[in-house]
């Protein structure tokens, strides 16, 4: 039986988003989706558990409404939920919900073979929160993961599609491991009974006593990240529309 982790995260719904004191994203009152990467990470942890007897549990670390993507993720593929919610966790960097994360991996006992999450998030775009789980768990780590082909049991191998910017490969590797996923084919679709499902199965919330983690170690507190400052960018450039008939004489001006 393979143990599966799928990390979720809610990002806002929105560009117009606005800051703290501190420089962070204020979430209160923004409407939030789950992160799109995310649900290809739920589509590999799918094709796992179709073809390997394997078990699939679905995490996120945010406020009570996060529930909603739990409760998709128990739809879409997943066996139980975790909410990691405490007014501790706000403005947690992404080294500090790896830590986070990862402390409550492992004082909860999960024990995941595979910790499937999305390769970056729209609110952030950094991707360090997948590859700082890792390191804090001390799991392999492959980043840009497209597609899952093959799990051997016996050996705790697993061999997945890389896809980057100039070429694809092939990894096989060794789990426990975190894979975080960029794009799949498609995905599946979600039955009335999928739902129904969903709704019957209770979501375990976690406070900062429950992961068992220091104050200091959550939050802008447990945070090394210092943004200086938020702005919304101002783009003062402005595009030129040409007549076909004068475009290669306009090029031929601009070139000179």
């Amino acid at each position: 039986m393979v143990k599966i982790l799928v990390c979720l995260k809610q990002v806002p719904d929105t560009d117009d988003i606005k800051w703290t004191e501190n420089n962070t994203i204020q979430r209160e009152g923004l409407v939030s989706i789950l992160n799109p990467s995310d649900d290809f990470a739920l589509e590999i942890a799918k094709k796992i558990k179709d073809i390997t007897p394997s078990t699939v549990t679905v995490l996120t670390m945010g406020p009570m409404q996060a529930d909603e993507i739990l409760n998709y993720g128990l739809a879409r593929v997943a066996d139980d939920a975790i909410l990691l919610s405490d007014k501790a966790f706000s403005g947690s960097d992404t080294y500090a919900t790896a830590k986070i994360i990862s402390t409550a991996i492992k004082n909860l006992n999960l024990k995941p073979d595979i910790i499937l999450c999305g390769n970056s998030a729209l609110d952030g775009e950094t991707s360090q929160t997948p590859v700082g789980i890792a390191e804090f768990m001390g799991y392999n780590f492959v980043s840009n993961v497209v597609d899952f082909n093959r799990l051997n049991l016996i050996d705790s191998n697993i061999l997945v599609k890389q896809e980057l910017p100039h070429f694809s490969k092939l990894i096989e590797l060794t789990y426990p491991a975190v894979l975080s996923v960029s794009s799949v084919d498609k995905i599946s679709k979600i039955s009335v009974f999928d739902y129904m499902r969903a709704q019957n199965t209770q979501i375990q919330i976690c406070n900062i006593d429950k992961v068992a983690i220091s104050p200091q170690d959550t939050g802008i507190k447990g945070s090394p990240t210092l943004v200086k400052k938020a702005y919304r960018p101002i783009f003062s450039r402005s595009a030129e529309i040409i007549d076909k008939d004068l475009a290669f004489q306009k090029i031929g001006e601009v070139l000179r």
